[in-house]
C-alpha cells in the first residue's frame, strides 16, 4: 500500500499510550538487499561506482583475492569532471586473459556513460604497462569484463587504476600533447610512429610546453588542450597580458605567428617605462619606416628650431602616400604624458618623421603651434592641397584665424607666387561656401583689386530683399568702383590711387 503523497508514511505502526512510536523500515538509504534486487532487475554491473572526487583509485574485485572468481564479472566505473577540468586516468597494474583482439576478457574505456559511446581504448594481457594514461574531458566510462571460469581463462585476473580530476598541470599538457604519437596496437607495447604526419607538430608543441615550464609560467597555460593553433594563440595572449614579452615572441616565432602584435605591445610597454631606446628598437620591427635615417638627421633640427627657406628647399622630397600605422597616435599620446616635455617633443619628432604621413607631421606641428614650420614643410615636401586644407587652413578658418595663415604665407614669399595654386583654391572654396568677407580680405592681401571689386558687387546683392536693402548697400558698389579706378590708375601711371583704402565690411548688417 502506497502513501497518497511523498510526505506521508506508507506504513504506520499501532500507537500505544505511554510508549514511543517505533520506526519501521529503512528510511535513510537503500539496503544491500534493495541494491542487489535493483541490479538484477536492471541488469546493472555487479561492481563499480560513480566518481566525482578530485582523486581516487579503484580495482577489480579480484585484485586483492588469491581465489579466481567462479563466474563471469562485469564492473562499471563512471568518472565525472566539471566544465574546464580534465580527467587523468592511469592504468597502473593489469593482468587480464589475452584473447584475440581482447574479445572476451578486457578493460574498456569509453567517451561517455552510454554503453555505445565511442571507445577510447580496449586492453588485455599482462606485463609492464607504461602507456596506460588517458587525459580526457568531462566524462569517462571504464568497463571491466572478465569471463573467468569459462574455457577462455582459468586464472585470477585483476586491474588497478588511479584517477585525478582537475585542471591540467604543465606536465599533463606535455603528456597530453605527446601521447597521440603512440599507437597501442598490443597491450604492454607502445610503438612510436616516426612516420606520423603530425609528428613534427606534436614535437613543436612539446617544445613549447617545456619552454613555459623553464620560464616558470605554468599558470599561464590555457585550460583547454594545447593541441590546436587557437590554444597556442591563447597561450601567447596570456603571456602578453602578463608582460612575458620574450617568451611570447619565441612562441610566436616557433608557431609561425606574426610577431608585429608582440613587438607593438612590447614597444608600448617600453615607452611607458621610459625605456625610449629599447622602444625604438621594438617599434622598428612592425612600423613601416618611410625615410632613411640620414633624412631624420637633416630634418629633425629644422623642426625644432626655425630654419631658413633655402635650407628647406635643399631637402629631398619623401613620398609619404602610404598610410601610417594607427599605433603612431598611441605613441604620441604616451609621449605627451611625459613629465619632460622638451625630451618628449624631440622623441615625438623621431616617430612622426620616421613613420608618419604628411597628415601626421602637419597635425603634430599645428598641435605645437608651429604654423611657420608647417608652411615651410608644405612647400618643401610638396604636400597636396587637400592635405593642407584639412590640417591647416580649414581649422584656422573655423577659428577665425585664416588671415594669420595668409600673413605667414606672405612672410615666406611676399609675392605669394609659390603659393599660387593654394591661394586660387582657397578663393574658390571661400566663394563656393559664401564666405565673402574672408574672400575679400584675401583678395586685398593679394593686391588684386579687380577680384576685390567683384566681391564687393556680391556684397551689394547679398541678402537684399527689397529696393530699400539695395539702397543701403550702395556703399559696396562705390567701393567696387574705387578698386577698379585704382587698378586703371596703376596700369596707366604705375601706382595706385592713394585715396583708395580698404573699407571694413560689416556683414552682420546684411
Amino acid at each position: 500500500m502506497l502513501a497518497m503523497t511523498n510526505y506521508l508514511d506508507t506504513i504506520l505502526p499501532i500507537e500505544e499510550k505511554g510508549r514511543k512510536m517505533p520506526e519501521i523500515g529503512q528510511r535513510i538509504r537503500l539496503s544491500e538487499g534493495d541494491i542487489a534486487q535493483a541490479n538484477l532487475l536492471y541488469k546493472c554491473a555487479k561492481c563499480g561506482r560513480t566518481f566525482q572526487e578530485n582523486a581516487g583509485a579503484f580495482t577489480s574485485p579480484s585484485y586483492y583475492s588469491k581465489i579466481p572468481p567462479t563466474e563471469p564479472e562485469r564492473c562499471e566505473w563512471r568518472i565525472t569532471a566539471t566544465h574546464g577540468e580534465k580527467i587523468v586516468l592511469n592504468i597502473t597494474d593489469l593482468d587480464i586473459f589475452k584473447s584475440n583482439n581482447c574479445r572476451t576478457d578486457y578493460l574498456e574505456i569509453r567517451d561517455g556513460y552510454w554503453h555505445k559511446s565511442p571507445i577510447l581504448g580496449r586492453f588485455c594481457g599482462s606485463g609492464k604497462f607504461n602507456q596506460g594514461r588517458y587525459i580526457h574531458d568531462i566524462i569517462l566510462l571504464v568497463n571491466i569484463i572478465q569471463n573467468t571460469g569459462t574455457l577462455y581463462s582459468q586464472k585470477n585476473e585483476f586491474v588497478e587504476i588511479d584517477i585525478v580530476v582537475g585542471f591540467l598541470s604543465a606536465n599533463d599538457h606535455l603528456l597530453d600533447v605527446t601521447e597521440t604519437i603512440f599507437s597501442r596496437q598490443e597491450y604492454g607495447t607502445a610503438i612510436i610512429r616516426v612516420d606520423h604526419p603530425a609528428c613534427d607538430d606534436f614535437k613543436l608543441k612539446a617544445d613549447i610546453i617545456l619552454m613555459v615550464i623553464d620560464a616558470k609560467c605554468e599558470s599561464l597555460l590555457p585550460v583547454e588542450r594545447l593541441t590546436t593553433r587557437d590554444s597556442l594563440r591563447k597561450l601567447k595572449d596570456n603571456l602578453l597580458s602578463a608582460g612575458i614579452w620574450q617568451l611570447a615572441l619565441d612562441i610566436s616565432v616557433k608557431c609561425g605567428f606574426a610577431i608585429a602584435g608582440v613587438m607593438q605591445a612590447w614597444g608600448i610597454d617600453c615607452l611607458r617605462q621610459g625605456q625610449y631606446a629599447l622602444a625604438r628598437e621594438k617599434m622598428s620591427h612592425f612600423l613601416q619606416c618611410l625615410v632613411p635615417p640620414a633624412f631624420l638627421d637633416k630634418i629633425a633640427p629644422m623642426l625644432t628650431k626655425r630654419a631658413k627657406l633655402d635650407t628647406w628647399d635643399n631637402l629631398e622630397v619623401i613620398d609619404r602616400s602610404r598610410r601610417s600605422s594607427s599605433v603612431l597616435s598611441d605613441i604620441l599620446a604616451i609621449l605627451r604624458g611625459s613629465s619632460d616635455q622638451e625630451f618628449a617633443y624631440s622623441e615625438s619628432i623621431y616617430y612622426v618623421i620616421m613613420y608618419g604621413s604628411h597628415e601626421d607631421i602637419l597635425g603634430f606641428l599645428m598641435k605645437h603651434d608651429k604654423l611657420h614650420t608647417a608652411l615651410l614643410y608644405t612647400l618643401s615636401q610638396k604636400v597636396s592641397y587637400s592635405t593642407f586644407m584639412g590640417i591647416i587652413f580649414l581649422p584656422q578658418l573655423q577659428s577665425g584665424q585664416e588671415m594669420t595663415v595668409l600673413n605667414s604665407m606672405k612672410k615666406i614669399d611676399s609675392t605669394l607666387w609659390r603659393w599660387e595654386t593654394f591661394v586660387k583654391k582657397f578663393c574658390w572654396y571661400l566663394e563656393t561656401q559664401r564666405k565673402l568677407e574672408s574672400l575679400y580680405n584675401m583678395q586685398i592681401l593679394m593686391n588684386d583689386p579687380i577680384r576685390a571689386s567683384m566681391t564687393c558687387i556680391q556684397f551689394y546683392t547679398a541678402n537684399a530683399q527689397t529696393y530699400t536693402d539695395l539702397q543701403n548697400n550702395l556703399r559696396y558698389l562705390i567701393t567696387a568702383k574705387m578698386h577698379c579706378l585704382s587698378e586703371m590708375h596703376n596700369i596707366e601711371y604705375g601706382e595706385p590711387v592713394k585715396e583708395v583704402t580698404r573699407i571694413t565690411m560689416d556683414l552682420e548688417s546684411l
